[in-house]
């Protein structure tokens, strides 16, 4: 067991001094701006995307540019997310789905999935056709209600209001929150290393 290790950590080792100097310098030409051999590929596409986007690939953001861009992509990021809130909370209401049920789907089917694909990719492996067929009976039963849902209220009434009271959705010691929070916070750094290949 132990040679095998050894083994293992001697051949990624192996590999990364092997690769060190390559990729390192097709970074190093890519962050300065020099010809690569991928150029030829990957350029045209480059340039649809900031044609598409309307950007001037020569030049730099300055801080009022970038400080938009980045409240514009959270501003985004927090109007999907609601959107995912509120229809999950519209299936545990109706009792479609109980909320550990739905905790379990998210994290294993969804969340896997939209952490290496984005929706609109997402659209185009399944099939437009697809999404079209479902959508027009699917629609009609999405959550349009205008107010708060009442199983939300129903917890804010009665002061239950998470992790800090000490319920919610869920009913947590506070032994028990601080170790989701510490668990929570190792996993999204697990995941992130992972999808950036670190």
């Amino acid at each position: 067991m132990i040679l095998s290790t050894v083994a293992l950590y001697a051949g990624f080792l192996l590999i990364i001094l092997v690769l060190v100097k390559p990729i390192g310098g097709y970074l190093a030409r890519v962050f300065a701006g020099e010809r690569t051999f991928l150029d030829p590929a990957l350029r045209p596409v480059e340039r649809f995307i900031y044609a598409l986007c309307g950007i001037d690939a020569e030049q730099e953001m300055n801080s009022k540019q970038y400080a938009l861009a980045f409240v514009l992509f959270s501003l985004a990021g927090t109007l999907l997310l609601y959107a995912i809130l509120r229809e999950a909370l519209s299936l545990v209401e109706k009792r479609v789905i109980s909320p550990q049920e739905l905790d379990k789907c998210f994290k294993w089917a969804l969340g896997l999935k939209l952490a290496v694909i984005g929706p609109m990719e997402l659209l185009d492996v399944a099939g437009l056709d697809i999404y079209e067929a479902v959508a027009s009976y699917l629609n009609a039963d999405l959550d349009r209600s205008p107010g708060v849902s009442s199983y939300i209220s129903e917890k804010t009434r009665e002061k239950n209001l998470g992790m800090k009271t000490g319920r919610g959705i869920y009913d947590y010691t506070p032994q028990e929150a601080e170790k989701l929070r510490v668990a929570r916070a190792a996993k999204l750094v697990a995941v992130r290393k992972a999808l950036e290949g670190s």
